[in-house]
């Protein structure tokens, strides 16, 4: 929804649009293929973005361990380091800074709060989505040539929804049968 709320500016001010993976449009096999690459990008992502925070927090507490001040939670202070950083990085070759980087801040202050908050599993599922759904061209009109492009990529993600929702009841069964 951010990215998507921010080509609004974005084409008030006469950038062009931004295109998706243009595999979804080829094929099924080319979408499948697409999907498959999605997974480990997604996972290589979130490893690096959580071994950044991870060596930011345990560069924070040696360094305030050198000047022996105690800190309660460096893994918040940690986390705005780390927003500086990417955002600092993927600003710099922003053709539209003024609509780019409130963006850029939005995305990875959620980032670091799925991170510190919730862990590696929601990150991972949560960039996989994202970058899943980014990149999905929709219509509501089934007779189109590439909507069965698009329910792969959906029911993809419907998938996963629907393994971590089984997984997350830790063994329960899903729907309790009643005796009359």
């Amino acid at each position: 929804m951010i990215i998507e709320g921010s080509y609004i500016p974005l084409a008030r001010i006469g950038a062009s649009p931004a295109l998706g993976a243009t595999s979804y449009l080829v094929g099924g096999r080319q979408a499948l293929g697409q999907i498959l690459i999605q997974m480990p990008t997604s996972i290589f992502a979130t490893l690096q973005f959580f071994f950044m925070l991870l060596g930011l927090k345990v560069l924070l507490e040696f360094l305030f361990g050198l000047v022996k001040v105690k800190i309660v939670r460096s893994d918040w202070i940690a986390g705005v380091l780390f927003l500086v950083f990417w955002v600092g990085m993927r600003s710099l070759g922003s053709t539209h800074p003024a609509v780019d980087i409130p963006e850029l801040l939005l995305i990875y202050a959620v980032l670091v709060v799925i991170v510190l908050r919730f862990g590696l599993v929601p990150l991972a599922v949560g960039a996989f989505t994202v970058d899943m759904l980014a990149n999905v061209p929709f219509t509501a009109d089934v007779s189109e040539w590439y909507v069965p492009s698009t329910l792969l990529a959906l029911l993809s993600v419907v998938a996963v929804a629907g393994w971590g929702f089984y997984h997350s009841l830790g063994g329960q069964a899903v729907w309790k049968v009643e005796m009359e």
